[in-house]
């Protein structure tokens, strides 16, 4: 499908449609048709795109080892940017999202523990947070509803199917 657009759209309308740069877009032609001829070659059910070299991957771990950071930390960071982007995609309020998801880590480190949660829940969490007036991009009326149906539809890195359903149900019932 992907393909079939790209080779009938140009680039601007491609840029406009996926929200990315001109020349991203002028280079997705060529990414796309050598990704089509190596699934094919491979008989790949899935590929995973890695956006970061091999060079820059290793030098990335050993920064973050050096910060005393865990592989971990750098994959939560990676999901929190992630939803920066769509944030400033849908024009999330800023300041009242970052508040929002302040106050919910707190409460979180207080009662996480004694709850027995995880750190992949504390991930959920703040996706919500920073997410949970997404829905005001549509419509103020029942942005809360709004709010659920984006997220769930989103690609957020880092969350799959059950995550995100998690994220979209607090950001749903945040009222």
């Amino acid at each position: 499908d992907l393909t079939a657009y790209i080779r009938t759209h140009t680039s601007e309308e491609t840029a406009r449609h996926f929200v990315i740069s001109i020349s991203e877009a002028e280079l997705l032609v060529p990414t796309v048709m050598s990704l089509e001829y190596i699934i094919r070659y491979a008989r790949a059910g899935e590929v995973y795109i890695v956006t970061l070299d091999f060079p820059s991957g290793i030098m990335m771990e050993m920064e973050t080892e050096l910060q005393g950071r865990s592989v971990t930390d750098l994959f939560y960071q990676q999901t929190i940017s992630s939803v920066a982007g769509i944030m400033e995609k849908y024009r999330v309020e800023q300041a009242h999202a970052k508040h929002v998801s302040k106050l919910s880590m707190r409460l979180f480190d207080l009662f996480g523990e004694l709850l027995d949660l995880t750190q992949d829940d504390r991930l959920c969490l703040e996706v919500a947070a920073l997410l949970h007036d997404i829905g005001r991009f549509i419509c103020d009326r029942d942005h809360h509803k709004h709010s659920a149906y984006i997220i769930r539809w989103s690609e957020i890195a880092g969350l799959g199917e059950r995550e995100l359903s998690q994220v979209a149900l607090v950001a749903r019932y945040h009222r």
